[in-house]
């Protein structure tokens, strides 16, 4: 005799058989899959991501390199600094070989001297006689002036020497005129021959320093002649130094040593300029449009493993308003952007210095959205016949 009581089959569409076949720790499972279902399915209308986009790029500085270059010919005659030394604005670079300008200056420098002493000269001769002193030669500083001084001293000397002898002729004849002896006719002609010599001593002293004066004025021309010649002359020798129009540091000083022959606007090297740096990024055409000054950025530097230095933070500066375009490269726009630090850090404190060159990526934090929207764009970009045909 049989003990089943129910056909297998009825009994499988029993509830007991159900609650038996599906127990508790199954739904248990259920709920948790479920729950974390909803639960993303709520994120994507919840959760917020940030949007960005990419571009390679390297660090900079805020100013371009200042390019050296010689103003004249000729070779170089001495080198004051090396690869990669620091310098200072106006510090003496290079100096190039002027010795026919040397001769120049030389020749100007003796010129100029002796022309300041003659004029130094006629302006005490002028000066004495227009004070009338002339009681003995006065000491001059050129051999040319010093014979005019004995020369004029000597023929003033005898101008005197015979004014002396009419003087005493003229007090004679005054004496005998008033004594009556002589007539007023000849003692007329005793005054006039007594003025006339007077007078002979003032018309010398005038005559001689009227011919000083044209003399002077005629030195005074030239000297200042020949100092504009030489002002200009020092002028050119500054063209055969070359010194350092910005501080920094010298690069590419390819080929340059003493007797190296240099032509006009020859590159003698470049200056990388001291101060801040920036990093220039390459930014695709289809990427610019959003991008906006003062916008936040991230950068990577390649030399650096961000995970284990982080990323540096900046905002973007400023973006070309038009695009570069090179042989072999796809075009470009040049965004820059400051940098906060120059350097990344590990967590134990050490320091990595960023340099000029170091490349880097940057990413361009662009807007917010949710996970809805983005998951609709993916969906759009795959389904839409329109955009899948580009």
């Amino acid at each position: 005799m049989s003990n089943q009581i129910f056909p297998s089959d009825i009994v499988k569409h029993t509830s007991d058989f159900h609650f038996r076949y599906y127990n508790g720790n199954t739904l248990v499972v259920y709920r948790v899959i479920l729950a974390l279902v909803i639960v993303a399915m709520l994120s994507l209308f919840l959760i917020k991501v940030d949007v960005s986009i990419k571009g390679a790029g390297i660090l900079k500085s805020e100013t371009p390199r200042t390019t050296v270059r010689s103003l004249v010919s000729g070779r170089i005659d001495e080198v004051y600094v090396k690869e990669n030394d620091e310098v200072k604005e106006g510090q003496v670079l290079f100096t190039i070989q002027s010795s026919i300008l040397n001769e120049k200056n030389k020749l100007y420098d003796s010129q100029i001297k002796e022309l300041e002493g003659k004029t130094t000269d006629l302006r005490r001769l002028i000066g004495r006689c227009r004070q009338n002193r002339w009681e003995e030669v006065p000491s001059m500083k050129s051999s040319q002036y010093q014979q005019e001084a004995n020369y004029f001293y000597q023929k003033l000397s005898d101008t005197r020497s015979q004014y002396a002898i009419v003087q005493k002729n003229y007090e004679r004849s005054k004496t005998l005129y008033e004594a009556g002896a002589i007539s007023e006719l000849e003692m007329d002609k005793a005054t006039l021959s007594h003025d006339n010599a007077k007078s002979n001593i003032y018309v010398a002293i005038d005559q001689q320093a009227a011919i000083w004066q044209s003399v002077l004025t005629e030195l005074e021309q030239k000297l200042k002649h020949l100092q504009s010649e030489d002002s200009q002359l020092q002028q050119q020798k500054e063209f055969y130094r070359v010194e350092a129009p910005v501080a920094g540091y010298i690069q590419n000083m390819e080929g340059i040593a003493s007797g190296a022959a240099v032509a006009p606007n020859y590159q003698l090297g470049e200056i990388s300029p001291i101060g801040g740096m920036v990093a220039e990024i390459m930014v695709a055409p289809e990427d610019i449009g959003l991008l906006k000054k003062g916008g936040p950025v991230s950068i990577q530097v390649d030399s650096f493993n961000y995970n284990e230095w982080g990323l540096l933070e900046g905002e973007v500066l400023s973006i070309s308003n038009d695009v570069f375009m090179e042989n072999g490269r796809a075009p470009y726009f040049k965004v820059v952007c400051a940098v906060n630090q120059d350097y990344l850090e590990l967590n134990n404190g050490y320091k990595g210095y960023l340099k000029k060159g170091m490349t880097l990526q940057a990413r361009f934090v662009l807007t917010e959205r949710r996970l809805i929207q983005l998951l609709f764009d993916q969906a759009d970009d795959w389904v839409n016949p329109h955009l899948a045909e580009k």
